[in-house]
């Protein structure tokens, strides 16, 4: 019997410590409601709703519409006031395909961004500095 204590007290106290461990390292969760203009909102009037947790040091903010629930958008921002963009930002339409992609830095676009029509074929594809368009180029004709 002894030797079976030793066992647990070897295996049972160290699991026990990461999962303590697990739980309390957990980000904190922010829940957000936006009217249909994206302006911050109460919940009885949301048109949208986002929640947001921190990630690399920044707060990724996923964005769903309230009636069906599909993923609009995910946005980081510098902090949970959302004043700041400052990282990946994509968008998505109703059937979950990806609308549109790029970066802000600052606040600003900056980077390549790249628009896909609905079927996912890629319809623009533009190049900004500082939030200024340097290069752009469009594509049609492809075939379906």
């Amino acid at each position: 019997m002894n030797y079976q204590n030793q066992i647990m007290k070897a295996f049972v106290f160290p699991l026990l410590l990461i999962i303590s461990s697990a739980c309390f390292s957990q980000s904190k969760e922010f829940l957000y409601y936006f009217d249909k203009d994206l302006n911050m909102a109460d919940e009885a009037h949301a048109v949208f709703y986002g929640t947001g947790a921190y990630e690399n040091g920044l707060l990724k903010l996923m964005l769903y519409n309230n009636k069906d629930r599909h993923l609009i958008m995910i946005e980081h921002f510098t902090d949970s006031t959302l004043r700041i963009t400052d990282g990946l930002f994509s968008s998505f339409n109703a059937k979950g395909n990806k609308e549109s992609e790029g970066n802000f830095t600052n606040g600003k676009r900056d980077g390549d961004w790249v628009t896909w029509d609905e079927n996912g074929h890629v319809l623009d594809s533009s190049f900004y500095e500082n939030d200024q368009l340097e290069n752009s180029k469009s594509f049609f004709g492809y075939s379906k």
